[in-house]
């Protein structure tokens, strides 16, 4: 589960290395979007639920919770399955050469860190929520004194899912009723999770990443 989870930020973190170093050789500042990794999920709010599951892995790794081994290893496999798979399409390119998957190698975890989750070194969660919007709970690490959040569950209601699953975490109130999901397309956000409760319907030219859990 780990391993899919390093894949899934290492790949995020590789496509916003490379968007940052498209906007710094085009004078068009919007010539791309700011990549996002969806997580679409079944179960949210009971104890060990799928979304539980992909949050406490993602906690593991901005904690350093893993091995260099299953770093390097989750980079080769991705690497890997863009080599072999040939069906990859992307708009106005037929193919990912095989020199631009060859970089994945060169993604580092400081790459994670600035790209994924908006700091430079390692750090455990702290929650933000709003008490008048009861279905979304950020999140930023706490190493960054003033790093912007990262992530955003966006559910039906975040209640049963803060008292299952985020007792440990130190909780900020935020007053500035500001919804981070309908301002998405302009946010900080890297990760946005969430079910069935926001999909349909919701259009957005972010999403470069989709996981389903």
């Amino acid at each position: 589960k780990q391993k899919i989870v390093l894949m899934s930020i290492i790949l995020l973190a590789f496509v916003k290395k490379k968007t940052e170093h498209l906007r710094n050789h085009v004078t068009d500042l919007n010539v791309y979007h700011n990549p996002l990794l969806l997580t679409l999920v079944n179960s949210v709010s009971a104890t060990d639920s799928d979304l539980y599951l992909f949050f406490k892995e993602l906690q593991k790794i901005a904690t350093n919770q893993f091995s260099t081994e299953l770093f390097d290893d989750a980079k080769k496999t991705l690497q890997n399955d863009l080599f072999t798979n040939q069906k990859v399409e992307f708009e106005k390119v037929d193919v990912l050469s095989d020199t631009e998957i060859g970089t994945i190698k060169d993604i580092t975890i400081q790459d994670i860190w600035k790209y994924v989750f908006n700091t430079t070194s390692d750090g455990n969660f702290e929650v933000r929520r709003n008490p008048k919007n009861q279905q979304e709970l950020s999140f930023r690490v706490k190493s960054g004194a003033h790093s912007e959040p990262f992530a955003l569950i966006k559910i039906g209601d975040i209640k049963e899912f803060e008292k299952n699953n985020l007792e440990s975490f130190d909780i900020e109130e935020e007053f500035d009723n500001v919804s981070h999901f309908e301002n998405i397309d302009n946010s900080s956000i890297n990760i946005l999770m969430g079910s069935r409760a926001f999909y349909e319907g919701w259009d957005s030219n972010r999403p470069n990443i989709i996981n389903f859990v």
